[in-house]
């Protein structure tokens, strides 16, 4: 088990969506310098075999990091770190994972 699988099971609360936790745990292992800016990620299908979740659940990770523009396709259509400034996106997530959990009590 690598660390964003560490990650994705020591987040494993009912209240979050798991393609939110992958996200946030990737989002975590960048900030930590596991992947530095441009360095390649595993591609969705990888990412898929390597956590054993649906490519639907990890595209939708992707999609939420790129969306904040953390990753993004470089011009071998793979995805890349693009940026290591992930206090907002990680602060986002904080405040609706405590959200969650207070709605959950």
């Amino acid at each position: 088990m690598n660390n964003l699988d560490n990650e994705i099971e020591s987040k494993r609360e009912p209240e979050l969506p798991i393609y939110r936790k992958l996200a946030l745990s990737l989002a975590t292992d960048i900030k930590a310098g596991m992947y530095k800016i441009g360095a390649l990620i595993p591609s969705i299908g990888e990412s898929s075999k390597l956590h054993g979740l649906s490519i639907p659940t990890i595209a939708a990770a992707y999609d939420l990091l790129k969306k904040h523009g953390i990753i993004g396709l470089n011009v071998s259509n793979r995805y890349a770190v693009k940026s290591k400034n992930l206090e907002r996106f990680l602060a986002e997530e904080l405040k609706m994972t405590r959200q969650a959990r207070s709605q959950s009590k």
